[in-house]
């Protein structure tokens, strides 16, 4: 699960460190919340496996995203959506809503650029933040969510 990466309107590209885990025929499924800006992130995205899954962000030029996506991967439903369009952002009601809305057991949204994980209700939300820390000059905080497994997150910041 990525997202929010902004290349390369604010950052040039992914930092080393996250490039060096992204080895294909490692990964199995991408989940991508947005923001990847342009033709060549997707593209390189494409690289690592088939099986890419990505929503429409307010930076994307790619009009073609859908707004939201469920996926299904093994057991789970998994409920993709940017996240510029939860008012108020990152709410926990309003993401709750849109939660019961897609009919999904994990939602995963963006926009917020800032890593978070809950269970309510017994349904997990994550925000995978923000892949090239890609914010503003003052706040820099590069992460992503590598694997979840059986709902066991391993999560990689930087």
């Amino acid at each position: 699960m990525l997202g929010d990466l902004h290349i390369p309107y604010r950052v040039s590209g992914l930092p080393h460190e996250f490039r060096k885990l992204l080895t294909p025929g490692r990964i199995q499924h991408i989940l991508c919340t947005g923001n990847l800006c342009t033709k060549e992130t997707v593209d390189y995205l494409k690289t690592l496996t088939a099986d890419v899954h990505i929503v429409r962000g307010d930076f994307d030029d790619n009009p073609n995203f859908p707004d939201q996506k469920v996926v299904t991967v093994g057991q789970f439903r998994i409920g993709l959506c940017h996240g510029h369009q939860i008012v108020p952002w990152g709410d926990v009601e309003s993401l709750s809503m849109l939660q019961r809305q897609m009919d999904v057991d994990i939602l995963i949204t963006g926009h917020t650029h800032k890593f978070e994980t809950f269970e309510r209700d017994n349904k997990f939300f994550i925000n995978p933040g923000s892949a090239t820390g890609a914010f503003n000059a003052l706040n820099r905080f590069i992460s992503f969510v590598f694997d979840v497994f059986f709902l066991s997150i391993l999560n990689f910041s930087f």
